[in-house]
C-alpha cells in the first residue's frame, strides 16, 4: 500500500491538483494531509483556501485522512472540513478519527500543533482532549453548547481552541512495532541538524517566533536594494540585532511525544512543520535511513509542499518504507 503525504502548503492552493496527479502517477492508492492545509487570517480568504485544496482531495477518490497543524482555525478550516467530510465520502476527518488500520500497521493520528502561528488546533498534555473557550476570566471547557452560548451572550468568549491531549493515543497502541504516528510536529530528537525536528528561527520580545529565513530574506533584500550586493553572515547577525532579533537553530521537537514513542516503543512516526528538515528521514540515534528500503526504524520529514516537496509512505508485509517526492 503506497500512501502519499502533502503538508504545509501555505500558498497556492491549487498547486495541490498537480501534486495529487503526480502522486497518483507514482502508484499512491490513499492520501494523508498532515496539517498546515488551511491558513488563519480574513475568515472568507481561509475558507476558500481550505475549500480549494479538500474539494481536489474529494474529486480525487483517494481515500485521504486530513488533520490540520499550526495554522488552522475552527471557523476557517474547520467548518469546511466539517461540510466537505459530509459532501465526500473519501475524505476522513482525524479529528473525529483517531486511527486507521492499513496492510497490517496501524496509523496513529494527532491533530494540531504545539507551535501556533493563529491556529486554534492545539496539542499537548496539559488539558483533557476537548473545545476550549478563551475568556477574560480564563480557559472554560465547552462540555456542551449551552456553555458557549451563555458566554457568547455575556461577550466573553475571545477566541474557541481545540485541544488534543498526546495521551489519548495510548490505549489504541495494540501492536507498537506494526504502529506509526502521524503528527504535524515532529518529536524532539537532539540529533544535530539532520534531526526532523531541526529549525532555524528567530526571537524577539515584541514579535516572537519568525522563520529564519524570513528575516534573513529581508535583511538580504535591504542589502540588495540599498548596496547591491548580499550581506555578510557577520551582517546578517549585526542588523538582527539591531533590530531586536536573535537566530537559533536547535532541535524544537516536542518531549512528550517523543516520551511517547520511547515508553511505547514505537519505532515509525511522520511529521512536516519543520520546513528546514523536510525529506529528512533518520533512525533515534540520528542515523541516516534509506528511501524505497523497509525500516526497523523510521522518523522522517516527509516534505514542505510549498517548498515542493511530497512524500510517499509505503506499508506491506515486508514492513515500513518511504519516498521522497520533489513537485
Amino acid at each position: 500500500m503506497k500512501i502519499g503525504i502533502i503538508s504545509d502548503v501555505h500558498s497556492k492552493p491549487e498547486r495541490v491538483a498537480y501534486g495529487i496527479q503526480k502522486l497518483k502517477d507514482l502508484g499512491v492508492e490513499r492520501l494523508i494531509l498532515n496539517g498546515d492545509i488551511g491558513e488563519a487570517g480574513d475568515l472568507e480568504e481561509s475558507q476558500t483556501f481550505s475549500a480549494i485544496i479538500l474539494e481536489t482531495v474529494g474529486k480525487s477518490g483517494l481515500e485521504t485522512y486530513v488533520q490540520p497543524g499550526s495554522h488552522e482555525t475552527i471557523s476557517g478550516y474547520g467548518t469546511v472540513i466539517d461540510l466537505l467530510s459530509h459532501r465526500y465520502e473519501n475524505i476522513v476527518d482525524m479529528t473525529r478519527e483517531a486511527s486507521v488500520d492499513i496492510a497490517g500497521h496501524r496509523l496513529l493520528f494527532l491533530p494540531g500543533s504545539d507551535v501556533n502561528r493563529g491556529g486554534e488546533y492545539h496539542l499537548g498534555t496539559d488539558l483533557p482532549s476537548g473545545r476550549y473557550a478563551f475568556t477574560e476570566d480564563g480557559l472554560v471547557g465547552l462540555e456542551n453548547f449551552s456553555i458557549l452560548q451563555k458566554l457568547v451572550e455575556d461577550r466573553k468568549v475571545q477566541r474557541l481552541v481545540e485541544y488534543k491531549n498526546i495521551q489519548d493515543l495510548v490505549p489504541l497502541i495494540k501492536n507498537p512495532e506494526k504502529s506509526i504516528v502521524i503528527c504535524h510536529i515532529p518529536a524532539r530528537f537532539n540529533v544535530g541538524a539532520q534531526g526532523v525536528d531541526f529549525a532555524y528561527f528567530a526571537t524577539s520580545p515584541s514579535d516572537g517566533f519568525v522563520p529564519g529565513m524570513v528575516i534573513e530574506g529581508q535583511i538580504q533584500e535591504l542589502f540588495s536594494r540599498k548596496e547591491g550586493r548580499e550581506a555578510r553572515p557577520d551582517e546578517i547577525d549585526s542588523v538582527a540585532q539591531a533590530n531586536g532579533f536573535t537566530f537559533h537553530k536547535e532541535n524544537v521537537g516536542n518531549v512528550a511525544l517523543r516520551t511517547l514513542l520511547d515508553d511505547n516503543s514505537i519505532q515509525y512516526a511522520i511529521n512536516g512543520h519543520i520546513h528546514e528538515t523536510g525529506h529528512h528521514a533518520h533512525n533515534r540515534k540520528g542515523q541516516a535511513v534509506a528511501e524505497y528500503l523497509p525500516a526497523s526504524e523510521l522518523f522522517w520529514n516527509s516534505g514542505c509542499f510549498d517548498q515542493g516537496q511530497m512524500g510517499i509512505l509505503s506499508i506491506d508485509d515486508s514492513g515500513v518504507a518511504y519516498q521522497n517526492v520533489k513537485l
